[in-house]
């Protein structure tokens, strides 16, 4: 499902529009070996917010991240950084961290953004 939702009673302080779409991300602690999967809740220029289970990821915690947008054959490869994290209650343990990137090239960047504004335009 994908949607554009406005902040209500909130000063938006983004500088990129997020879409609200499940999309695949492989993401490991930068250092550490060991790579999982997970979907992003939203996406935009800036960062994703990422659904994670079973673990939690503390803020500051720096990820490599491969993002699989659909239709793409090439992952997007950033650098991210956990900004905030919150617990989410539900009948698993899940928790979505919000995740700035700290490290992407432009060109990847664009992708996103394009992806986004394309989505945007659809509905």
């Amino acid at each position: 499902m994908q949607e554009i939702t406005p902040s209500k009673n909130k000063t938006e302080r983004r500088r990129f529009l997020r879409l609200n779409v499940s999309v695949c991300v492989e993401y490991s602690i930068l250092g550490e070996e060991e790579v999982k999967s997970d979907f992003t809740h939203d996406i935009g220029g800036g960062g994703i917010c990422l659904i994670v289970y079973d673990n939690i990821i503390e803020e500051n915690t720096i990820l490599k991240l491969s993002i699989h947008l659909p239709d793409d054959t090439k992952p997007i490869k950033a650098l991210g950084r956990v900004v905030w994290q919150r617990a989410i209650p539900s009948t698993v343990l899940r928790y979505d961290l919000g995740i700035e990137f700290i490290e992407i090239s432009p060109e990847d960047r664009q992708r996103i953004s394009e992806y986004v504004i394309n989505h945007i335009n659809k509905s």
